[in-house]
C-alpha cells in the first residue's frame, strides 16, 4: 500500500491550507523577544512539516518509480518472448510454404498425366468407334 493512500483527506486539506494561506504580518510594530521566539518556533515547525511532507512525497515517488520499473521489465520480457515465438512461427511458416509449393507442383504434374491419359483413351475409343462404324455410301 502506498504512503499516499495512508494519508487522510484531512491531512491533505491541512497541508493545502498551510501552504496556501496568506499570513498577516505586523508592520510598524517592534517585535518583542517572546513574539520573535514564537515566530522562529513557528517557522521551524513549518519547515519540519514541509520537510516531512517532502520526504513522504519522495518515498511515494520512489515506490511508484520502482513499480513502473517492474511493470516495464515484465513488458520487455513479454515482448522478447513474443518476438522469439514470432520468429519461430515465421521459420515454420516458410518451411510449410515451401512444402506446399512443392506439393502444388507435383499435383500439377499428376493432373497433366491424368488429362493426357483421358485424351489418349478418348482418342483410342474414337478410333475404335470409327473402325466399328464404317462409312456406308
Amino acid at each position: 500500500m502506498t504512503i499516499v493512500n495512508e494519508l487522510d483527506k484531512d491531512d491533505y486539506q491541512n497541508m493545502r491550507e498551510d501552504l496556501l494561506t496568506v499570513r498577516q504580518r505586523n508592520v510598524g510594530k517592534t517585535p518583542k523577544s517572546d513574539d520573535l521566539d514564537q515566530i522562529l518556533h513557528h517557522n521551524e515547525d513549518v519547515q519540519q512539516k514541509l520537510t516531512s511532507d517532502m520526504l513522504t512525497l519522495t518515498k511515494n515517488l520512489k515506490e511508484q518509480s520502482e513499480l513502473a520499473k517492474k511493470i516495464i521489465r515484465k513488458d520487455i520480457d513479454v515482448l522478447t518472448r513474443s518476438s522469439v515465438l514470432t520468429d519461430q512461427n515465421k521459420a515454420k511458416l516458410e518451411v510449410e510454404s515451401s512444402k506446399l509449393e512443392e506439393n502444388s507442383r507435383k499435383a500439377w504434374k499428376c493432373w497433366m498425366w491424368v488429362i493426357l491419359l483421358v485424351v489418349m483413351v478418348v482418342f483410342m475409343k474414337m478410333v475404335l468407334f470409327m473402325k466399328v462404324m464404317k462409312k456406308k455410301y
